[in-house]
């Protein structure tokens, strides 16, 4: 018993005490990055370092380039999954009136409230969008997400 309990307390100490460090191939990335520090210290130089390196910004337009990349079937290349159905469709059903491909049976959810988001870069960030099968998304219109049905 008493062999166990050391082991349990050497696990604790090592986990208690163990710095965080980015895998290898994103060391460079991360490099301003005070991995030493926890908790909302560490969230916070995270986010100032995340930040900073984005500077891309896309207008809401522009989400088709890479959203459907983003929404990608991994069992097939030219369609997407959608939210909420987890259905595949062929990228090429998007909704747009720049689209010439029949059907067009799905467009883009913001996941986060539209009407709570600045209009201006969030409005296109690719962490806001999903891909969704057009009736669903006029269904749901502006509910509340919960659990259930």
């Amino acid at each position: 018993m008493k062999q166990l309990y050391l082991f349990f307390s050497f696990l604790l100490s090592t986990f208690a005490f163990a710095q965080l460090t980015p895998p290898s191939e994103l060391q460079a990335y991360y490099s301003d990055v005070d991995f030493s520090l926890t908790g909302n210290a560490l969230y916070d130089d995270l986010a100032i370092a995340t930040i900073a390196k984005h500077t891309t910004f896309l207008s809401y337009s522009d989400r088709h380039d890479y959203l459907y990349d983003a929404d990608e079937d991994l069992s097939n290349s030219n369609n997407v999954i959608l939210v909420y159905s987890g259905e595949s469709r062929s990228k090429l059903e998007y909704l747009s009136v720049n689209n010439p491909n029949m059907p067009q049976t799905f467009n883009t959810e913001h996941i986060y409230p539209r009407s709570l988001l600045d209009n201006g870069n969030a409005e296109g960030d690719l962490y806001h969008l999903r891909s969704c099968d057009i009736n669903i998304n006029s269904n749901r219109a502006n509910k509340p997400f919960s659990s259930g049905s």
